[in-house]
C-alpha cells in the first residue's frame, strides 16, 4: 500500500512538471510556481530554448561560480532587457556569476590622457570646433568682476566637458548626461574605438607590451563620439555583427601593466 501511494506522488509530480500529456504542456509548470517553461516547450525533451534557460537559470541562482542569489539570482543593479540580453544600469554586462577571466577589459586603461580629451573636445563639440581648441572662458570673482593676473592679463579656465555641446559621428546632439534606471545621473558621452578594445586585443594586443596597449586606447584618429546606449548596443562585435570576446593566450611579447613601484 505504501509504494503505491509512492508511486502515485511521483506520477503526479511528473504530470505537474512535464505537462498534461507531452504535446502542449499548457498546465504543466517548471517546478518554482512559473507555470510556463515545461508549458511552452511540452513533454520532456529539452530544446535549445530550454538548455539555454537552463544555463542562464543556473548563473542566476548563482550555481554556476558560486555567487549569491539576490534579485533573483542577480546582484542589485543587473536585469535582463527585453531584448533578453543581461545589462547593468544602462550599459550591456557579463553575468556576475560567471567564472572569472585572466584577459579582459582590464588590459587597457579605465580612463584617456588630458591630451584624447583635448582632440575629442575640439572635433566633436559645437565650442570646440568654433574655438580650434579647448574653449576657455573668463574667471570671474564672487561678484562677477574678470580675474587678471600680477601683469594684468585676463585669466581663463577650460569650460568643463559637461558644459559644452557634444555631437556624434552622425552630427547629431548627444546629452553629456543620462539618468539611469534608479534615477541617477550618469555619463553619457563615451569614446568609441575602432576597431572595438575588443579586437584590437584579439588581434595584435595579446601580444603587446602595456605602453602600446594604452597608445591605442588614447589614439583618436579612428575614435568617435558616441551616446552610452548606442556605444554599448555594438557589445564589440565585429564587422558581420558576431560578439567578440577576449581570448584567453597570449604572445611572447605580451607584458602585463606594471604594478606600483615598478613591480612586474
Amino acid at each position: 500500500m505504501l509504494l503505491k501511494l509512492i508511486h502515485l506522488l511521483t506520477t503526479v509530480v511528473l504530470i505537474g512538471r512535464h505537462g498534461n500529456n507531452g504535446t502542449n504542456g499548457t498546465n504543466g509548470t517548471d517546478g518554482d510556481g512559473n507555470g510556463n517553461q515545461s508549458g511552452t516547450h511540452g513533454g520532456s525533451t529539452a530544446s535549445i530554448g530550454d538548455i539555454q534557460a537552463t544555463t542562464r537559470q543556473s548563473l542566476d541562482d548563482g550555481t554556476a561560480a558560486g555567487g549569491n542569489s539576490s534579485n533573483n539570482g542577480l546582484p542589485p543593479g543587473y536585469y535582463y532587457g527585453s531584448d533578453g540580453r543581461l545589462r547593468y544600469g544602462n550599459r550591456f554586462a557579463e553575468h556576475p556569476n560567471a567564472g572569472p577571466r585572466d584577459y579582459d577589459r582590464r588590459q587597457y586603461p579605465s580612463g584617456y590622457r588630458p591630451s584624447t580629451h583635448e582632440d575629442m573636445v575640439t572635433r566633436y563639440t559645437d565650442e570646440g570646433r568654433e574655438a580650434g581648441g579647448w574653449p576657455t572662458r573668463p574667471v570671474t570673482d564672487s561678484s562677477g568682476n574678470p580675474v587678471t593676473d600680477s601683469n594684468g592679463n585676463p585669466v581663463t579656465e577650460r569650460i568643463p566637458r559637461e558644459e559644452l555641446t557634444w555631437r556624434n559621428s552622425n552630427n547629431e546632439q548627444i546629452p553629456f548626461y543620462y539618468t539611469d534606471r534608479h534615477g541617477d545621473q550618469r555619463v553619457n558621452v563615451t569614446y568609441d574605438h575602432n576597431p572595438p578594445v575588443v579586437e584590437h586585443w584579439n588581434t595584435v594586443g595579446h601580444n603587446q607590451d602595456q605602453q602600446a596597449r594604452d597608445d591605442y586606447y588614447n589614439k583618436t584618429d579612428d575614435m568617435t563620439v558616441e551616446s552610452v546606449e548606442d556605444n554599448s548596443s555594438k557589445g564589440g562585435r565585429d564587422e558581420n555583427g558576431k560578439q567578440q570576446t577576449y581570448q584567453q593566450d597570449v604572445g611572447d611579447d605580451y607584458q602585463p601593466r606594471p604594478k606600483p613601484g615598478g613591480r612586474p
